[in-house]
């Protein structure tokens, strides 16, 4: 039995991060062990609150390396305000979006605000990631390569052109 716990304790352990291993101490039981770390890290009340908004409100474009990220980061924080009983409307969660972009993204805000129309997540979700393959293909694509050759066969001088009735010159 004593094998059996030291090796649930040790299965707690191994998948717990560094950070949070000096919590409890390698001799404690696993029972011991989960009662510290629901101690420790249960959210509870306006905290919970609290962190929902924040992270709503503090996700950056900036901060995730796509927009397809950074897309899903609020829609996994929009979704846990919801879990946690604050609703947030359509239109709301949307500036929240666009508001946390960035400078480089002033043209596309401004698209958003002057078409006339209500901004909604979907319309900003889909717009950032049709930005996605467009910013990658001016990364991947930023070089001189020189005149690019005409497709319009090349013109001839008039008196090189044929009859399309009889094929004289």
């Amino acid at each position: 039995m004593k094998d059996k716990l030291s090796r649930a304790a040790g299965w707690i352990f191994l998948g717990c991060e560094d950070h949070i291993t000096h919590h409890f101490g390698k001799d404690d039981t696993p029972l011991q062990i989960w009662e510290v770390l629901r101690k420790t890290f249960a959210e509870t009340g306006q905290w919970l609150h609290l962190q929902a908004v924040m992270t709503l409100s503090h996700t950056y474009r900036a901060d995730c390396d796509s927009n397809d990220e950074y897309v899903g980061r609020m829609m996994e924080a929009w979704r846990r305000c919801t879990e946690v009983g604050i609703k947030f409307e359509d239109n709301i969660v949307a500036l929240f979006m666009i508001g946390n972009l960035g400078p480089q993204y002033e043209s596309f805000r401004q698209s958003l605000i002057g078409s006339g129309q209500t901004i909604t997540v979907d319309r900003v979700k889909a717009g950032l990631l049709e930005l996605t393959p467009l910013q990658s293909q001016v990364a991947d694509t930023a070089y001189y390569s020189g005149p690019r050759p005409s497709k319009e066969p090349p013109k001839k001088h008039k008196s090189q052109i044929k009859c399309f009735k009889c094929g004289k010159l």
